[in-house]
């Protein structure tokens, strides 16, 4: 339901309405997006999301929504600048959650996150799973915190941290498998 639910909530604050959605669309992003900021109430399925003060700041400058979910995967997965300064913070391997589950974990997240786009054919479903890849692969890599304008944003500096070869690994091997994965199960409704 949080991959759902993150997506409906993204979709629907768009900057420009489009008659066929993407994940690469401008919009208004949590900005700290992580497990200790989700309340999840089992009962009635309700999902509150806490500590939104962050929202402000997309308000001024809104990025893809693919953004709230890079943050929560990476605050999880990796050491990064966030860690040093937040004892709370920890990875799913100091909870002893080893990466197949993780990664079995996220893997639903997204596939829901994608299906809450509701794809209407085998086309719009790869479209929007490539848009939604490459925006996840762009952010991980950091490959834009090094532009001039995002040094000033928190939200995107937190995610900010060296080069390591558990960040390689994960990039190269489980995100590699995970988003295989999420495409052969998404296709498989259009076959």
């Amino acid at each position: 339901l949080v991959g759902e639910r993150m997506s409906k909530f993204h979709q629907q604050n768009v900057t420009k309405k489009r008659a066929i959605p993407s994940p690469h669309d401008s919009t208004l992003t949590h900005g700290d997006f992580h497990s200790e900021n989700i309340f999840f109430d089992e009962k009635t399925d309700k999902l509150t999301l806490i500590d939104i003060e962050t929202i402000y700041l997309s308000m001024r400058s809104k990025t893809s929504g693919v953004e709230d979910l890079v943050e929560c995967y990476m605050l999880h997965t990796i050491h990064t600048l966030a860690h040093k300064f937040s004892k709370q913070l920890t990875t799913n391997e100091e909870f002893g959650i080893n990466d197949y589950i993780w990664h079995e974990l996220w893997r639903a997240l997204i596939q829901s996150y994608l299906e809450a786009y509701q794809p209407k054919n085998k086309e719009e479903y790869i479209r929007i799973f490539k848009d939604f890849r490459k925006e996840f692969y762009n952010n991980f890599s950091q490959k834009r915190i090094f532009r001039l304008k995002y040094f000033g944003d928190q939200r995107k500096l937190k995610r900010f941290g060296l080069p390591t070869h558990r960040r390689h690994e994960v990039k190269y091997t489980e995100l590699k498998k995970m988003f295989e994965r999420i495409q052969k199960e998404g296709l498989k409704k259009y076959i």
